[in-house]
């Protein structure tokens, strides 16, 4: 939570570390058999996409690839706790300025 933070107060700048952040928080987004930890990673993404607007598109494909595996778990748990999150978060994601011109 206080990378989003410090994403935030960062703004574009923030985008020379995400190479270093990106596996830890992709590990996040996998982490289906702890679903906080899940939920908070979504969270991360959210606030690290309005941070660094355009410059997060090369980081797009593979976050939003690891959010939608999210949503074909089959856990019951997850499903129940993390769903609206994930699905807010492709709303979030799909505004960067790279997604908007693809679209």
């Amino acid at each position: 939570m206080a990378i989003g933070s410090v994403a935030g107060k960062c703004g574009p700048k923030f985008a020379k570390y995400v190479p270093s952040f990106k596996p830890f928080l992709i590990r996040g987004l996998h982490n289906t058999a702890e679903y906080h930890v899940c939920i908070v990673s979504v969270g991360v993404v959210s606030e690290i996409c309005a941070a660094l607007q355009k410059d997060s598109a090369p980081y797009c494909d593979e976050i939003m690839q690891a959010l939608l595996q999210n949503l074909q778990v089959r856990s019951l748990l997850l499903f129940s706790q993390c769903t609206m999150c994930l699905e807010s978060s492709h709303g979030t994601v799909s505004e960067t300025p790279y997604y908007l011109v693809l679209g």
